[in-house]
């Protein structure tokens, strides 16, 4: 955090960092932001350590799998590949924990590899560096194999969703392991040994619900078991839910009463209902970052709530959260029913600002946030969708070089395929040339060099077109000189930018990134959020204090998500309330706010590239004065009005991008000159704290411009009623 409070990253001390890949050194250097590519350099000499012990966090034995894992065990001890399939909740994981910490160890040792790494590049370099000391050296596929060659280690991976082809090529980079894989759907078409894992039996099920239930089952208990046990498939987790429902709503006098079986379909809104607010909040950040995990230091930095582990412990054992190796992640099917209910998501720019914070801190282990490599792609996606790309931009440039110093090759490509798309849709040549560059170093690195010419003769062309003297934005600084390029580029542009921009593009959609069948989409979190409210509270509507966001109340009627009306019988003056976050939003290490202080992140993270060497303030007065300029009344955008002195304003903010502003903050709606809409927190017209809802804004402009039709639909909970919802005519005044 700066002085003025903000996001951002001060770089104290040495600001180097260096890696070698392949044959190559990597020099980091945050205060360009990113990666230098030098010659060749002696390669360090990785040592073996003498025996490999990566086992996973301690956990429960698996109730009724015991022939299961006595058949695995005698697989293991076989070599070869192993793979356990099964659908979500099955208990794979919990199997593949236990089998990774009671089945003897391959003769070198044993390795386990969580959902952390999806790719095999990044698996490897794992595996590696559990058998190695390497000291900042990911050695070449060729290499890495050398090296790996003779090590007979067992490596478990958990939810390694890869095709054939990929776990064929991760056995052959580690010749003589033996890997047993956690999987949904088999995939080693006769390559190994498939087990395929079904659900409990009646006796294990019930095992599991005494457990669960905290008591033994009585005689009177049988028939309700065997029906709930049919119910369910004998799936541990939809009994692990029910008893979770039955302890907190079915609560009998001698204890908890197993659920009916027609409860199965609604274990999980009934689930929901009794939450209270923390584990609420906790879960609806979970639920935006879907199947992503996150280690319980940020939820607890992200949400206010102090006893995080407590809470994130409370909602796994109520089947509605994954304990991994490094947090917590949503459980299955728990993001389509919060959707179902209207809960609203956690504020995006917020999650971006932090997260950009804190992989451009000096101090921040690479490691740690590779960890979190998902969390990075979900929010670098989800801002770039949202039509927030410059959330995404800021979150790649901060993260690339953690990235790149982490060695995960794999994790790194993704980020920049990420960035380089938000960079596109928000037209920001520099931002796209830097993402170019930095995929033109991975790609040299890892041995792809036809195409890593391609993109740095790419790079040098969008670099020339950003500083054209025209371009006030583009030009560089007057004190630093432009990183070199690679030798041998040329600066002219390429004939291969088509292969450029399927390249780009392969990295954004990755065809080998898991399918996570029950995760679908979420509802759209992705509304303005003022990260730094001056009060909490609800203002006081009969006084002339500005309120929560600092803005007095507009004298006329609003248009914005502040309409909401409480219809229950609550006291006056509260609301019932969504999740939503708390009233400053904290960096890694403490509250802060502000989107300037982002920019500061980006400077401190540096931008490689001649753009990265502008004046910053140039680059920011520029861009204020691109959307001023966007400002004037031009297809939806200016100000309308219905003849009863009710008026909105629509503000174009970007290229396809507008807002409409009240007291509350803003609505971002992406679309066209015509047309635009989006979706934003429904708040109660006194309260600005607390969201009751969603509300979606659709404007559609007449054909001869001079009128726009405003309609506006909510999500709302249950005795909550919009009044500000509804169709509007109005008409331009400017």
């Amino acid at each position: 955090m700066n002085d003025t409070g903000n996001f951002g990253a001060h770089v104290h001390g040495h600001a180097y960092s260096s890696v070698v890949a392949g044959h190559h050194n990597l020099v980091i250097d945050a205060r360009y932001g990113s990666v230098n590519l030098e010659f060749e350099k002696e390669r360090p000499q990785p040592v073996r350590r003498a025996l490999v012990s990566v086992l996973p966090r301690p956990s429960r034995a698996p109730v009724g799998r015991d022939a299961e894992a006595a058949a695995l065990a005698a697989d293991i001890a076989a070599g070869g590949l192993i793979q356990i399939c099964g659908p979500g909740g099955i208990g794979k994981s919990t199997l593949l924990r236990h089998l990774a910490r009671t089945v003897q160890t391959g003769p070198d040792g044993t390795v386990f590899v969580s959902r952390a790494h999806h790719q095999v590049g990044d698996l490897a370099q794992e595996i590696f560096e559990a058998c190695y000391e390497t000291w900042g050296y990911a050695p070449s596929a060729a290499d890495l194999r050398g090296f790996m060659t003779g090590i007979r280690v067992t490596v478990y991976v958990d939810d390694a969703d890869l095709a054939a082809d990929q776990l064929r090529q991760l056995a052959d980079l580690v010749p003589d392991a033996t890997f047993v894989l956690a999987s949904r759907e088999a995939s080693l078409l006769g390559d190994g040994v498939v087990h395929d894992l079904r659900g409990l039996d009646r006796n294990a099920a019930a095992r599991l619900m005494s457990e669960a239930l905290g008591r033994p089952l009585r005689d009177t208990d049988q028939a309700a078991m065997t029906a709930l046990w049919q119910a369910s498939g004998g799936n541990p987790l939809l009994l692990v839910r029910a008893a979770g429902l039955a302890r907190s709503v079915r609560p009998g006098p001698d204890g908890a009463e197993i659920p009916l079986p027609g409860d199965v379909p609604h274990l999980l809104p009934s689930l929901l209902a009794q939450l209270d607010r923390p584990a609420m909040t906790v879960l609806s950040l979970l639920s935006t970052l879907r199947d992503a995990e996150l280690a319980t230091a940020h939820i607890r930095d992200l949400t206010g709530e102090r006893d995080a582990d407590g809470i994130c412990a409370r909602l796994a054992g109520l089947g509605l959260a994954v304990h991994g190796e490094d947090g917590y992640h949503c459980a299955p099917g728990v993001v389509a029913a919060l959707r179902s209910r209207n809960a609203s998501g956690f504020p995006l720019q917020w999650l971006c600002q932090y997260f950009t914070s804190w992989a451009s801190d000096p101090a921040t282990d690479p490691t740690r946030v590779a960890r979190h490599s998902r969390v990075f792609e979900r929010l670098a996606g989800m801002a770039t969708e949202a039509g927030q790309p410059d959330l995404a931009v800021a979150l790649g440039r901060a993260a690339s070089p953690t990235f790149a110093r982490s060695l995960r090759f794999d994790s790194w490509g993704r980020i920049l395929g990420r960035g380089w798309t938000a960079a596109r849709r928000q037209g920001d040549r520099q931002a796209e040339a830097y993402f170019v560059r930095e995929e033109s170093f991975r790609s040299r690195v890892t041995g792809r060099h036809v195409i890593a010419a391609a993109l740095a003769a790419h790079a040098v062309m969008l670099m020339n077109r950003a500083s054209d003297p025209g371009d006030a934005a583009g030009q560089p600084g007057l004190s630093e000189a432009p990183p070199e390029p690679v030798p041998g580029t040329p600066s002219e542009p390429s004939e291969d930018s088509a292969a450029v921009t399927d390249h780009m593009t392969g990295l954004d959609n990755d065809a080998s990134e898991p399918v996570t069948h029950d995760f679908p989409d979420p509802p759209h979190p992705e509304f303005h959020f003022d990260p730094d409210p001056a009060d909490p509270g609800p203002a006081d509507p009969g006084s002339t204090d500005p309120g929560p966001t600092g803005q007095e109340p507009p004298p006329h009627t609003s248009y914005g998500d502040s309409g909401a009306t409480d219809t229950s019988a609550a006291t006056p003056g509260t609301t019932p309330t969504a999740p939503h976050a708390p009233a400053a939003a904290p960096t890694a290490a403490g509250p802060a706010a502000g989107l300037a202080g982002v920019l500061s992140t980006v400077v401190a993270a540096g931008s490689g590239l001649l753009p990265l060497l502008l004046l910053i303030v140039i680059a920011v007065i520029v861009t204020t004065v691109v959307n001023q300029q966007d400002d004037s009344p031009s297809g939806i955008a200016g100000t309308w009005e219905d003849g009863q002195g009710n008026a909105v304003t629509v503000r174009k903010s970007g290229s396809g991008s507008y807002a409409v502003r009240n007291q509350c903050g803003e609505i971002r709606l992406t679309g066209s000159d015509s047309h635009a809409s989006g979706t934003g927190p429904l708040y109660d017209r006194y309260n600005c704290s607390s969201p009751v809802g969603q509300i979606t804004y659709s404007i559609t402009l007449s054909a001869d411009g001079s009128a726009i039709e405003l309609a506006r639909t909510a999500q709302t909970e249950p005795g909550v009623e919009c009044v500000t919802c509804g169709t509007l005519h109005l008409r331009r005044t400017s």
